[in-house]
């Protein structure tokens, strides 16, 4: 995997952070490359635990394990990330560092939060599926936070 992220002619970031089952912060960090076949591959590196969440601490892991896993930064095409200011912001951001370590890298809103934000407005103005997703979410709210009784 990391031999096909070294040779790629261009790549891109990917990183977010939330909390997994244990209430614990964590970064994923991934890069998406095309291949020497022409094939789109979207690749997960790793996931750190993370005790703060502003812009030094954050890019410091995402630098790390690009230093580890892939090639020449100048390869690099594009970061995406959530719009969270920590993340985004043009000057302290992490995108600043990023850019700094690749400068081709251009920040990008990462779709996949777009298109959440939008399914969420779209979800509000329907009562029948607002409903049925606030149930499922008080379902697993309770089911997370549940504790193991003894039998």
């Amino acid at each position: 995997m990391c031999t096909d992220i070294r040779v790629a002619e261009f790549y891109s970031l990917i990183a977010d952070e939330s909390k997994d089952a244990s209430k614990k912060e964590q970064l994923s960090i991934c890069v998406r490359y095309v291949n020497a076949n022409s094939i789109i591959n979207e690749r997960f590196l790793t996931y750190v635990e993370i005790s703060s969440q502003n812009a030094e601490s954050l890019s410091h892991h995402i630098l790390t394990t690009l230093k580890e896993n892939a090639s020449n930064p100048l390869n690099m095409v594009s970061q995406a990330y959530d719009g969270a200011s920590v993340m985004s912001e043009r000057c302290r951001g992490v995108q600043a560092p990023i850019k700094e370590f690749a400068p081709k890298a251009r920040y990008v809103h990462c779709y996949a939060h777009s298109l959440n934000l939008a399914l969420v407005d779209c979800i509000k103005s329907v009562q029948h599926a607002w409903d049925f997703f606030s149930l499922i979410e008080a379902l697993y709210i309770f089911v997370s936070t549940s504790k193991a009784h003894p039998i």
